[in-house]
């Protein structure tokens, strides 16, 4: 099995530093979790199309590192990981920063018996982002001028 990769402390501090530069509002962080390895590059290269930095981990545990070591708008986690569930991780992450938006993405077909406190959306997996794209948006208020596509409203996508 290849090894996954986890940001060290040269990326940290190189992230830290482009976050410093770049204006969070016009350009937020979405940490995105998910050990499906196909999934994390195909969100990865939607999102950065639409205008996002995004940081990439493979289960909860490496997400809640990401949370304590850098700052990020959104994190988007899948619930089937190994070492630590998307739902524990929200539970986490929602105790040491709780107006961090959580929005949990899975292709269980019973999505929706996730609410919970510590998720802001529950989104099913499709092959379709809309949804997914529409729970962003809504859960980044202060990013007015969103377009996932060129010229075209991220919500119709």
């Amino acid at each position: 099995m290849p090894a996954t990769w986890m940001p060290g402390a040269d990326e940290l501090a190189r992230w830290r530093a482009r976050q410093i530069e770049t204006d969070t509002a016009m350009c937020p962080t979405i940490l995105f979790a998910d050990n499906e390895r196909g999934i994390r590059k195909y969100l990865k290269e939607e999102l950065e199309a639409a205008g996002f930095q995004v940081v990439v981990v493979s289960d909860g545990v490496e997400a809640l590192d990401v949370v304590e070591a850098m700052d990020v708008d959104l994190v988007i986690v899948d619930e089937h990981m190994p070492r630590c569930s998307g739902l524990d991780a929200a539970k986490r992450i929602k105790l040491s920063n709780p107006k961090l938006p959580v929005i949990l993405y899975t292709a269980d077909q019973d999505y929706q018996e996730y609410s919970s406190p510590s998720v802001n959306a529950s989104v099913m997996k499709t092959g379709d982002l809309t949804l997914l794209k529409s729970a962003v948006v809504a859960n980044l208020p202060s990013w007015h001028d969103a377009t996932f596509d060129s010229g075209r409203s991220p919500i119709s996508s």
